[in-house]
């Protein structure tokens, strides 16, 4: 690229920012952190799917459809059954909770005694400075390192290497984001997410479409194309559940999901509604799932053709962007992943001071504007600067190995993440055992065990999810009364949860979410769990054209369809009462 088009990038970059400083600057802790409760489930919906889409995804995704297939994206698609579970039994809930932050919940459910206020700012800590750190670190690593990958073929005759051209580049961009993110509350980032989605998945489809357009033509059409892609059936499957590691992650690798992250959650209580909430988390399943990804499986499918025998699979996807998308596309692409490492990135912070604001440093009293401004400016910028430390340092970073850490400390505390909606006996002693339980065991585990294997990344996972859950259900019984106290029955007021968890309660509460049973609610989660994987089965068998795929893909897709529509009036109640 030439000097023009590197200052057309950084005018375009300029602008996102500019686009979200331009909003007014709201004052009050509640507006800064959740838009006052008033943005849109569409907003809200697809700022969740670009904060999800890093600068480091399309290479990930589309490196692993080239090494195996749909199949070998299951360390992120197992997820699935724990976003359709926020779906059905908290997305509403969590907005009727009427809570700022996922760690306030701490304190809506078991009240405001030491034990509490001290867990809550243990667990606004642990997941705003530690774990939030960690995976800006990561995406910022990646960040860096494919800014250097286009500056060495940007070919600029300058003092600096491109490593440090690279870094410096970083740098002002997260200095930017830091000014627009303090410039501006939630609502603005929201809103600008909106915008650097519509570019993130349009270049993406873009680059895919002129990829398989040219593909096509010069290998005399798309089956031709296809025939070429070696064991194209098998790459376009979902795979063959043959091993250990398939089925302990299908039984245990989703719960770290439920009942949503804080990132998540932040836009589900920032919706105008319960419906809007509802809606927000289906907007962000269909798009995750099954909409941005095929672009990115295609493009790992056509590069088999392409550049065949690339030993890190994860590095086809730039030689397939020059094959097909030289000169000026390389700038939109370019574009493209600047946009989605300041969505990441902006979220991330707004989201990371909220934690700071309203549940680590809390304010004493209403008025505490100063000093709420104060611990959200030093947040962020900390924030920032720690992960920017972190991913330049001379050491090697693991992202996959990150991202593993990640999973593997916090598995064993979804027990207690759930048992807190559903069951009344749940206590804050049950979760601070948890969460003393997951990081012990899932450091000892991770750090004494090889989990570069699948299969023993799985049984690590599995091992800290049964073993912490079941020493946390437990301490739960042991340390709960024979009845529900005050606190727990106001918790069950407010956010109107029922279930079987709830029935030995003093005053089971009748409420909007007991029109729809709890064992239908797990009936309609189970079939939308075979609708998501079917509908992708199905689309990856039309590209293959495989007849029997094709053809059980078609019937599963049928018969969860069928059974949802069939119970439309409870899905009604579910998404609209």
């Amino acid at each position: 690229m030439g000097t023009v088009e590197w200052l057309f990038t950084v005018a375009a970059v300029s602008m996102l920012g500019w686009c979200t400083a331009r909003f007014k600057k709201h004052q009050l802790t509640f507006d800064r952190f959740t838009g006052g409760h008033s943005t849109s489930w569409l907003i809200l919906g697809c700022s969740a799917a670009v904060t999800s889409i890093s600068s480091d995804t399309p290479l990930l995704i589309s490196g692993a459809f080239y090494h195996g297939g749909i199949s070998e994206n299951w360390f992120w698609l197992i997820s699935a059954p724990g976003s359709l579970a926020t779906l059905f039994f908290f997305a509403r809930l969590w907005r009727r909770s009427g809570v700022t932050t996922s760690a306030e919940i701490i304190s809506l459910r078991y009240g405001q005694q030491a034990p509490a206020r001290v867990y809550r700012k243990i667990n606004a800590f642990i997941d705003a400075g530690i774990i939030n750190v960690l995976v800006l670190a990561s995406v910022t690593y990646s960040f860096v390192i494919l800014l250097q990958f286009v500056i060495d073929r940007a070919a600029l005759n300058l003092p600096l290497s491109s490593y440090q051209l690279a870094v410096l580049c970083t740098a002002l961009i997260m200095v930017g984001v830091i000014f627009y993110t303090l410039m501006s509350g939630f609502k603005a980032v929201v809103q600008t997410d909106m915008l650097q989605f519509v570019v993130v998945l349009f270049v993406s489809f873009l680059l895919c479409g002129i990829a398989v357009i040219n593909a096509s033509a010069e290998h005399g059409g798309w089956l031709s194309l296809m025939d070429k892609i070696p064991d194209k059936d098998a790459r376009f499957s979902l795979g063959q559940p043959d091993n250990l590691s398939f089925w302990l992650l299908l039984l245990f690798g989703w719960w770290y999901s439920v009942p949503g992250d804080g990132l998540f959650v932040q836009r589900l209580v920032s919706a105008k509604s319960e419906k809007d909430a509802f809606l927000t988390s289906l907007t962000f399943i269909g798009i995750h799932y099954v909409l941005r990804v095929w672009p990115w499986f295609l493009l790992g499918a056509i590069a088999l053709v392409y550049f065949p025998g690339a030993e890190n699979s994860e590095s086809v996807y730039f030689p397939m962007a020059t094959q097909f998308f030289p000169g000026g596309g390389l700038l939109l692409l370019l574009f493209a992943f600047v946009a989605s490492f300041m969505s990441t990135l902006d979220s991330r912070l707004n989201w990371g001071a909220s934690y700071f604001v309203h549940d680590i440093f809390p304010p004493r009293q209403p008025d505490a504007g100063p000093k709420n401004a104060l611990i959200e400016r030093s947040a962020v910028i900390l924030l920032a600067l720690l992960a920017f430390l972190i991913a330049t340092a001379n050491t090697s970073v693991s992202i996959i190995g990150i991202y593993k850490y990640i999973l593997i400390i916090q598995a064993g505390t979804a027990v207690a993440a759930i048992a807190r909606w559903y069951w009344w006996k749940m206590t804050i002693y049950a979760e601070i055992a948890a969460i003393v339980i997951s990081v012990t065991l899932g450091n000892l585990l991770y750090f004494s065990v090889d989990n570069s294997n699948g299969e023993m990344f799985a049984i690590i996972l599995s091992s800290n999810i049964v073993v912490t859950g079941l020493l946390t259900l437990l301490v739960s019984h042991y340390t709960a009364g024979k009845q529900a106290n005050s606190v727990t029955q106001a918790f069950q007021n407010k956010v109107q949860v029922s279930g079987i968890g709830w029935r030995l309660t003093d005053e089971p509460m009748p409420s909007p979410a007991a029109q729809v049973p709890f064992v239908m609610l797990v009936k309609l989660w189970l079939a939308s769990i075979m609708l998501i994987y079917s509908l992708l089965a199905f689309i990856g068998a039309c590209f293959s054209l495989h007849g029997y795929q094709l053809a059980v893909s078609l019937a599963c897709l049928c018969c969860s369809l069928g059974y949802l529509r069939y119970h439309k009036t409870q899905l009604a109640r579910i998404a609209f009462d």
